[in-house]
């Protein structure tokens, strides 16, 4: 998988998580859907196999951490992965501050649980965006990964085995006790973690290139053929509804991706697809404004969102909203490289 791929993957995740959290999770009776005879609606099936996004996500940084170890030792890998949690945090903390902390607090009465707060730095709790949970979970795998990378042996098909199998079966069983279904959030996060490890060892063992040959000499290494194992993964999740799918109903996705961007696209596809993917942080942190309720309390924003009724049209106006903020963070974040970079040129040419 090139860089470029997995930048243009990351775009096509985020407009997924704006889908599942538009249409599922707050399905409004105002999305005009076709009905079925469960009372639920195509919009909110749609809606649920998005959440592929959150794996998609974690495979591909799974797979891009795989290639920032190799050839690096265990003190320069956590030198890596500290400068990666710093960054990573003043980026969501700026978001965070500037963005959501002022609607929180004119609207705010009585006493702050100020534990609430500390843990919302980190993402681990709900009371400033919940959206946000991806910090805890991406700075967890940031210090774990370095170490579980040693549990995977020379074998592909071992390391494949030992990447996969044991944290989903621990995720069944923790299921199967679980019937009150109270920790389903923690069950899912292993879940979000074997989907991590899933992108480790494809890129660890050259899996992607290793089943792309297999499959060519079927003739079977084209995009229509992971477009149908899509459409059928995507069918199998919104029907089933059981996260342990995720790690493998994602995979054709992924290679679907793989496929249609490993050659250059046309212009216009290209610039979009690439600023979705340079964007999907921020994107992913600032949608939460549509959700807030104390962000709706003064702008209501999600009244807007939905306004449309039809559900591309609610994901677009979605997208087109956040896309002005996302830019102006991508554009502050950058702002000290970039003049990093312009007085390396100006001390160059004197």
């Amino acid at each position: 998988m090139t860089k470029t791929a997995s930048l243009y993957l990351k775009g096509i995740a985020i407009l997924m998580m704006l889908a599942t959290h538009l249409l599922f999770f707050v399905q409004s009776p105002n999305i005009l859907s076709i009905p079925l005879p469960n009372g639920s609606n195509v919009s909110a099936y749609i809606g649920y196999a998005c959440a592929l996004c959150v794996p998609v996500f974690a495979f591909i940084n799974g797979y891009g951490l795989s290639k920032v170890y190799e050839g690096k030792s265990l003190g320069q890998i956590y030198l890596y992965s500290i400068k990666k949690m710093g960054l990573f945090l003043l980026e969501y903390w700026i978001i965070l501050f500037s963005l959501f902390v002022p609607f929180y607090a004119c609207s705010v009465a009585g006493a702050v649980d100020w534990l609430l707060i500390l843990r919302s730095l980190f993402g681990w709790g709900g009371v400033l965006n919940p959206f946000a949970w991806y910090v805890y979970f991406y700075l967890g795998i940031l210090l774990l990964l370095p170490l579980l990378r040693y549990l995977f042996p020379k074998q592909a098909l071992l390391g494949l085995a030992i990447g996969y199998l044991p944290l989903l079966i621990a995720a069944f069983v923790w299921g199967f006790l679980d019937k009150a279904d109270t920790y389903t959030s923690y069950r899912e996060l292993l879940v979000y973690v074997v989907c991590v490890l899933g992108g480790f060892v494809f890129a660890k063992y050259g899996l992607v290139e290793t089943a792309r040959k297999g499959l060519a000499k079927i003739k079977c290494d084209h995009w229509w053929f992971y477009l149908i194992f899509t459409v059928l993964g995507f069918a199998l999740t919104s029907v089933v509804r059981n996260v342990l799918l995720f790690p493998f109903t994602s995979l054709p996705l992924i290679f679907l991706g793989v496929v249609l961007f490993e050659k250059p696209l046309p212009r216009v596809p290209s610039f979009i697809f690439k600023w979705l993917g340079v964007l999907s942080m921020p994107l992913w942190f600032i949608h939460y404004i549509f959700f807030a309720p104390y962000v709706n309390r003064y702008l209501n924003l999600y009244s807007m969102v939905t306004s449309p009724r039809i559900a591309l049209a609610i994901v677009l106006l979605g997208l087109l909203l956040c896309l002005p903020l996302a830019l102006i963070y991508h554009f502050l974040f950058a702002l000290p490289s970039l003049l990093k970079k312009k007085r390396a040129i100006s001390s160059e040419t004197k």
